[in-house]
């Protein structure tokens, strides 16, 4: 399905001027389901937007919603476009700024403009980035406890150091026991575990006071909320990295001036890329890490967060690994993953020219 919005926008001292905005509908696929402690991820469908400015260069942005985990679905985003083209046909013009306004309740739309325009506006600032390798988690979901020493194996014989685990579904009983495997076996691997909010506060500071010896990296969104994960992290020696609970700019504040966490993780696509890199930058400034997370997206959103990832001042390992498989062929050279690391070249992006013909 390709959708087209055509509209102008003023001279402004600061901006860019558009003339022209087109997208398309992408489905796609994740390589192996993905199982946590609320919900099973099997596909994706997304929005891949191009802006045109008045000197001929494009600009593209995702927007892409997670069913089940965003605040809003593909169908809302897409009624959102289909009212901006209809304000369209009253006014002159739109310009940016006007235009961020119809989609800041919006975080996974914002975060496709936001892109297209920071591209358009900052071409530079993108290229400046030309080669950067930046470290891979490898992301292991609920399965067996054979199924996940095999793919810690599998994951180690192909150079990754760090590695993520989905726990919280079954017994804790039976998750520590797992992690103990693990860390007995490969002991030289960071690692993290994901409990995706399942815990309450009680439970959580009992089982992460279990999992002290064991040397974990972080445990991320051990319950539900930022106070509550606050709360825990005051009575725990155990890192903990808050990842639902960072739904803004505000929230990201707040766990850095706690004081309590060294480590966010943040997903762009639920938050927007501007506040995304004002996240970075305040962490940078304060000796705080983030790790910057994916939804699944396509490769034109992952190459945004390839470069969000390249901007923060640390040497962990990003939640970037998972390469979903596309219905349409995007890009004709898409990043390689190599010794569980992705090695990040600026001038690939983000001019994918490749993809042109999908909005025709």
């Amino acid at each position: 399905m390709i959708g087209y919005l055509w509209y102008f926008i003023r001279d402004r001292n600061i901006g860019v001027n558009i003339i022209e905005l087109k997208y398309f509908i992408y489905k796609a696929h994740l390589p192996a389901p993905i199982k946590t402690s609320k919900l099973l991820i099997t596909d994706k469908s997304g929005i891949i937007v191009r802006l045109k400015n008045n000197e001929g260069r494009y600009g593209y942005g995702e927007a892409s919603p997670l069913p089940n985990f965003s605040r809003e679905n593909i169908k809302e985003i897409i009624e959102i476009v289909q009212r901006i083209e209809a304000r369209l046909k009253f006014d002159e013009y739109i310009d940016d700024t006007n235009l961020l306004r119809f989609t800041n309740n919006y975080a996974s739309l914002n975060f496709g403009f936001e892109q297209a325009i920071y591209s358009l506006n900052t071409p530079a600032e993108y290229n400046s980035i030309l080669l950067n390798y930046i470290p891979l988690n490898f992301l292991i979901g609920l399965r067996s406890d054979n199924e996940v020493l095999a793919s810690v194996e599998n994951a180690v014989e192909n150079g990754y150091k760090t590695i993520k685990l989905k726990i919280g579904e079954r017994s804790f009983t039976e998750d520590l026991s797992l992690i103990k495997k693990i860390r007995g076996k490969f002991k030289d691997i960071l690692l993290r575990v994901d409990v995706n909010g399942a815990w309450n506060i009680k439970t959580a500071i009992n089982n992460i006071r279990m999992l002290n010896p064991l040397e974990i990296q972080y445990i991320e969104q051990p319950v539900n909320g930022l106070n509550e994960l606050l709360s825990v992290a005051e009575k725990v020696e155990t890192p903990l990295a808050p990842d639902e609970s960072i739904s803004s700019l505000s929230d990201a504040e707040f766990a850095i001036n706690s004081g309590l966490i060294d480590y966010i993780v943040i997903k762009p696509m639920n938050i927007g890329f501007n506040d995304s890199l004002k996240i970075i930058e305040l962490a940078n400034k304060n000796g705080k890490s983030v790790i910057v997370s994916s939804m699944f997206e396509s490769p034109i959103g992952k190459n945004a967060l390839f470069y969000l990832a390249a901007k923060t001042k640390h040497n962990y390992a990003h939640g970037l690994s998972i390469n979903v498989k596309m219905e349409q062929n995007l890009l004709e050279q898409e990043a390689i993953i190599s010794e569980g690391t992705i090695a990040y070249n600026g001038k690939l992006y983000p001019y994918p020219h490749s993809i042109d013909q999908l909005f025709e």
